[in-house]
């Protein structure tokens, strides 16, 4: 919802009557009544509770709330903060992002209430992405404190892999420099790693659960692990309370 062609975005996804369609980076109030015309499904990305409760209020048929742990564009509360006070409050179904890369994550998302999770960095690391190879192999070479948030001080946070771009965006960040020096430092990123392969001046926007990240698996080795690793977890929570 920040891209200036948004309107004709909207528009296209009512055309081809897609299944349903996620909305962040914006209000997604106002497109609500028209995905609804056009019988598809509209699950807003909130970042807090307050949120929660007005895309609810206004139509929405589920939403994600996502954690800071995520890659990419990030709010302030973790996961666990946001499903511990969102879910409780929020009659439609809620999904859970940020920081979940295996069966683990699944489980506790579901024991917390969520009717299911949002994972990209797993998936970004998977034989069917269609990001450079570099990219990919930086996400599964990269461990737990790999990650850097880069626009923090001027309230536009990203999260991705550290690198000689992020060092310098935060050496500059701290300096004060001007927007116009870290615009120009960070214009085309978003393509130079995934797209190009440059690793090192590039982004590559990844979240923070990064170690068990072990591989580049099909999306089918992915999810039927995360599935195994899920019911093995809950059955464990269920010996431990009985």
């Amino acid at each position: 919802l920040m891209d200036n062609d948004k309107d004709e975005k909207i528009d296209l996804i009512c055309k081809e009557k897609v299944a349903f369609v996620t909305l962040g980076a914006g209000n997604p109030v106002p497109y609500f009544e028209k995905l609804k015309e056009a019988k598809i499904i509209a699950i807003p990305v909130v970042p807090n509770l307050k949120l929660a409760k007005r895309v609810e209020a206004k139509g929405a048929d589920a939403l994600i709330i996502e954690g800071m742990e995520a890659g990419g564009h990030i709010g302030k509360l973790t996961t666990l903060s946001l499903m511990t006070q969102v879910v409780p409050e929020i009659n439609i179904p809620v999904i859970a992002a940020g920081g979940f890369a295996d069966g683990r994550g699944l489980a506790a998302a579901l024991i917390m209430g969520a009717s299911g999770i949002q994972a990209g960095t797993r998936f970004y690391a998977s034989k069917e992405c269609t990001a450079h190879i570099n990219a990919k192999k930086k996400i599964v070479e990269a461990g737990d404190t790999d990650t850097e948030i880069t626009g923090y001080l001027r309230g536009h946070s990203v999260r991705g892999i550290k690198n000689k771009m992020t060092e310098k965006y935060i050496e500059l960040e701290k300096e004060h420099a001007p927007y116009e020096q870290l615009h120009d430092l960070i214009a085309g990123t978003s393509r130079k790693a995934p797209i190009d392969g440059n690793v090192e001046w590039g982004l590559v926007q990844a979240g923070q659960s990064l170690s068990v990240i072990k591989a580049l698996d099909s999306c089918e080795e992915i999810i039927n692990n995360m599935i195994k690793e899920a019911n093995y977890a809950l059955k464990k929570a269920s010996d431990f309370l009985n």
